[in-house]
């Protein structure tokens, strides 16, 4: 197997999929703009063409301000508001976890689900391996 063929091969196809993905972006736009859909609004819109149905979705994306929620939770008047309304998720503080002593690790392995994660895979030409 000839590896330098290879990386050009995955390099070839990033590149194409990049120029892809940037030419469907623009004429995603273009439909926004023609069909005038506005930012912000949380609808869905439909349009039928003669082959194909096209469906528009604009909305919101929200994020909790963890600090403010909390000072919040704190006040005896907003705290069942923010109880309502707001999940508190736990997540694993993974630089504790990994310098956890063995019997904390015993203890933390029996609420941890661990699995393997995809191996990525990042080529750079060698040019910008300086840069950074």
């Amino acid at each position: 197997m000839n590896i330098n063929k290879t990386i050009n091969q995955i390099q070839a196809i990033k590149f194409k999929i990049d120029e892809l993905k940037n030419q469907r972006e623009e004429l995603e736009q273009t439909l926004i703009e023609e069909f005038k859909i506005k930012e912000g609004e949380e609808r869905t819109t439909n349009y039928q063409s003669d082959n194909y149905k096209v469906s528009f979705k604009s909305g919101v994306t929200y994020k909790v301000d963890k600090k403010a929620a909390q000072q919040l939770w704190r006040t005896k008047e907003y705290k069942k508001v923010i109880e309502d309304c707001i999940d508190w998720k736990p997540s694993l503080k993974l630089r504790n976890y990994r310098t956890s002593t063995d019997m904390n690790r015993i203890i933390l392995d029996k609420c941890i689900i661990s699995k393997p994660s995809k191996i990525s895979v990042t080529i750079k030409p060698l040019e910008e391996e300086g840069e950074n």
